[in-house]
């Protein structure tokens, strides 16, 4: 009888730890808030790589996310080689389960020249920690746009 009370503690032991380390496990990825609408500040990053040499254009980016339009008003034309801001405006839609986000530039006939680049296209949608993380890989193959995104709350 000496003997079942060291095995009763053990596996006493054994059931607490089994709580303890389960309690504890980590989080995937697979239950990220999914992307809502609602105003989005950060920037976005221009890559490409041309003869071996990377380089990078980061741009402050202010994006409204309101039934299936976007506003992005943040862009100076300044940066375009112009003096004034000027919203550009289009539409998104969610594919794939809600990972990629399709945007779509609305052509403004004054303007549809210097609309950047990173403003229309399929972006892959990811998360990290409280950022929302849009990547668009250009069909070139050295080049790509990403978004990184904190939504703004008041």
């Amino acid at each position: 009888m000496k003997l079942a009370k060291p095995i009763k503690n053990l596996l006493c032991c054994l059931g607490i730890a089994s709580v303890a380390f389960t309690a504890c496990k980590k989080n995937d990825n697979t239950s990220v808030t999914p992307f809502t609408e609602g105003y989005y500040t950060g920037t976005v990053i221009s890559s490409s790589v041309l003869d071996g040499n990377k380089t990078q254009t980061v741009l402050p980016a202010n994006i409204n996310f309101v039934g299936g339009n976007y506003t992005e008003n943040n862009l100076t034309l300044n940066q375009l080689a112009y003096i004034d801001f000027i919203p550009f405006n289009g539409t998104y839609e969610l594919q794939n389960e809600n990972t990629t986000l399709v945007l779509t530039y609305a052509k403004v006939p004054l303007y549809s020249s210097l609309a950047p680049g990173f403003l229309t296209g399929s972006y892959a949608i990811s998360y990290k920690a409280d950022s929302l993380i849009l990547t668009q890989n250009l069909s070139d193959g050295t080049s790509s746009y990403q978004f990184r995104l904190k939504k703004f709350s008041r």
